[in-house]
């Protein structure tokens, strides 16, 4: 994001940090991070990454819930899987903290909740009509 020289705050790029329930944090600092760093009501699990030695890195995770996977609190891991594992980590915890939220609801029936909550606040009749009726697809050419 561009930096705004008139705002010294740079209010325009903190906006969106605190809105996420899962945060993938890369720090290269020696000190370890304070999850407490963004505050916001919905910070339900950190996942920092610290580079070490011979491309490595370890791993802390601060959660406000029990455990996920893959990745674990002090894993060392190769530089090569550090992406891959990350990202399925934060989709674990993400799937963990909204089944809490929304019970144990299948991942199938929070999408529809969402989508149904998304069409109440944006309405739009003719795809409301078509997305619930299954017609999505009607004029589409699958062939």
């Amino acid at each position: 994001m561009p930096t705004n020289p008139q705002d010294p705050q740079q209010v325009h790029k903190k906006r969106h940090v605190g809105n996420d329930q899962v945060h993938i944090i890369f720090s290269e600092h020696t000190r370890e991070y304070n999850p407490s760093t963004i505050k916001s009501q919905f910070n339900d699990a950190h996942i920092v990454i610290h580079p070490i030695s011979h491309g490595r890195y370890r791993v802390r995770i601060h959660s406000k819930r029990e455990a996920f996977g893959p990745l674990c609190d002090g894993m060392i891991i190769d530089r090569s899987m550090g992406a891959l594992l990350s990202r399925r980590t934060a989709v674990c915890a993400d799937r963990l903290i909204r089944q809490a939220q929304y019970g144990s609801s299948s991942p199938v029936a929070v999408r529809l909740n969402t989508l149904k909550e998304f069409l109440a606040k944006y309405p739009c009749v003719e795809l409301s009509q078509k997305l619930f009726t299954g017609k999505m697809c009607e004029s589409a050419d699958i062939n």
